[in-house]
């Protein structure tokens, strides 16, 4: 839904595919399939697909008339895209380590000479079900740029295409990961995927969002706020002790 709502406002001729088996689980508990001995978390991402939502989604995707939702798997639907057409990629699948190898490298020709790859969970650790990080780690010494964010488990920012067909927007935002100016813009994602967070959370809770003014919503206050300039420290000014 993020991306059809980005592309409408921006770029209304971009098609968007998005491709999941979308499966409901209706008999698992969220608390037994995180257990240890729970599933692999291949399976465990279908928990978050209740059926209202998944009802929600294909409402969302008739929204935007360029948007289609394609009930299948990474694998089944990759003869259906060819070479070099795809400019932005987003791999969120299976998140063990040969499962996002796999989407990758059998994707990465698909991909244009302007092409981006977003990679979900970058910054989940030490979580048997989850070795993202670990892939990911790897594809930051390959020499490709990439942009990384910390907050709701992470998510890598890769540049496969040409540095000069790139879009000048990700030109700058891998500049600024090169030379150490990324905190700042760290913090202001984080801030507005926090607060975007609440405000779907007090929908959930309450039925409905406050039309005469979101700003009422009062959870934590600091986080509700921009971050001013003062409170951010930029990294590779240098501090002392």
């Amino acid at each position: 839904m993020a991306f059809t709502q980005a592309a409408s406002l921006v770029s209304p001729e971009t098609k968007l595919v998005g491709i999941d088996k979308w499966e409901p689980t209706h008999d698992t508990t969220l608390e037994a399939a995180m257990a240890p001995d729970g599933p692999e978390f291949g399976d465990k991402s279908r928990l978050f697909y209740p059926v209202q939502k998944i009802g929600e989604l294909v409402a969302a995707s008739k929204e935007y008339p360029n948007a289609e939702l394609r009930k299948s798997s990474f694998d089944e639907e990759l003869a259906s895209f060819a070479d070099g057409s795809i400019d932005l990629l987003h791999i969120d699948g299976g998140h063990l380590y040969h499962e996002v190898k796999h989407d990758y490298t059998t994707w990465l020709p698909k991909l244009s000479s302007r092409g981006v790859v977003l990679f979900h969970d970058i910054a989940v650790h030490n979580y048997r079900h989850s070795q993202v990080d670990q892939f990911w780690a790897e594809l930051k010494t390959g020499g490709y740029p990439f942009f990384e964010f910390f907050h709701s488990a992470g998510l890598g920012v890769l540049g496969v295409g040409k540095w000069d067909e790139i879009p000048e927007p990700m030109r700058l935002l891998f500049m600024a990961q090169k030379e150490g100016r990324e905190t700042k813009i760290r913090q202001w994602f984080e801030f507005l995927g926090d607060r975007t967070a609440r405000l779907m959370v007090y929908e959930w809770a309450f039925g409905s969002l406050p039309k005469d003014d979101l700003g009422r919503i009062r959870t934590s206050e600091h986080l509700m706020t921009p971050p001013r300039d003062e409170d951010v420290v930029e990294q590779g000014e240098g501090a002392t002790a």
